[in-house]
């Protein structure tokens, strides 16, 4: 009888467990999709020897060839796409959170603002060893936009998103030439910057690497992605996941999910 009592006590848990597994379930295409884009990205980095710019500086003709047809074909196939899907479930998983803590009756702005201060915490440890290469601030930097509409109407989020997929700062610079030919794009020097972190890489001294690419590796890497409208598809793709997830796009609004 001691032992069957025994058994017995681990009943409870165990159902316990099962209530909580069924109670805060994650929505798998959700985790699924993060998985490709993160997979994607990464495939992509690996390409760009992840921000290393060292390359052979002899190559057979055929090998140059062939590098730069896998170059293009897996940047065609999953670069602009990893990083649309990855911004399009970051509103998404925002929208989840703030509607879980808005069921208790509390606003999700503030603590969501506090997270993206620990991202960009995170995205200075991560520039320092992936130098020129960090989104992570530009993530947190334009999450503002969903810090600011977490309370506006499906609709107007919606148009927001339309705004910002116009890339309205191109369409700027696109009429400002048609009026004035001799208009041209801010010369923001990446290319440069680009070059003083590559010295810093080549030069295998850790500590200089370190403490030289932690700030200077985020100017390249910010000027960079601000030059093809990166900060305008961004913040579009992060308020369409919101709307999305407004919209029931998978998960009840009724349901509690397992996202914060």
């Amino acid at each position: 009888m001691g032992l069957l009592q025994h058994l017995a006590t681990f009943v409870p848990k165990q159902t316990t467990m099962e209530q909580t597994l069924k109670k805060n379930h994650r929505i798998e295409v959700v985790d699924a999709l993060r998985g490709f884009a993160v997979m994607a990205i990464i495939l992509v980095h690996n390409l760009e020897h992840f921000i290393f710019p060292v390359y052979p500086t002899a190559s057979p003709t055929w090998l140059n060839v062939l590098d730069q047809g896998v170059f293009n074909s897996v940047f065609s196939l999953f670069a602009g796409k990893a990083y649309a899907i990855f911004a399009l479930l970051f509103g998404f998983t925002f929208y989840l959170q703030s509607n879980n803590r808005k069921q208790q009756g509390k606003d999700f702005g503030y603590r969501f603002l506090w997270r993206m201060v620990l991202l960009v915490g995170f995205a200075t440890l991560n520039a320092a060893f992936f130098p020129a290469g960090d989104v992570l601030l530009l993530f947190a930097v334009v999450s503002l936009v969903l810090f600011f509409t977490r309370n506006w109407s499906d609709k107007a989020v919606f148009v927001t998103a339309i705004l910002f997929l116009l890339q309205p700062v191109e369409w700027y610079h696109y009429i400002a030439h048609l009026l004035n030919p001799a208009h041209q794009l801010p010369d923001l020097h990446v290319n440069e910057m680009y070059a003083e972190v590559a010295e810093y890489t080549k030069a295998g001294d850790f500590e200089a690497f370190i403490w030289g690419t932690s700030p200077w590796g985020r100017k390249p890497t910010c000027s960079g992605q601000s030059m093809p409208g990166v900060s305008s598809r961004l913040p579009a793709c992060s308020s369409s996941g919101s709307t999305w997830g407004g919209n029931n796009g998978l998960s009840p609004r009724k349901t509690t999910c397992a996202y914060g």
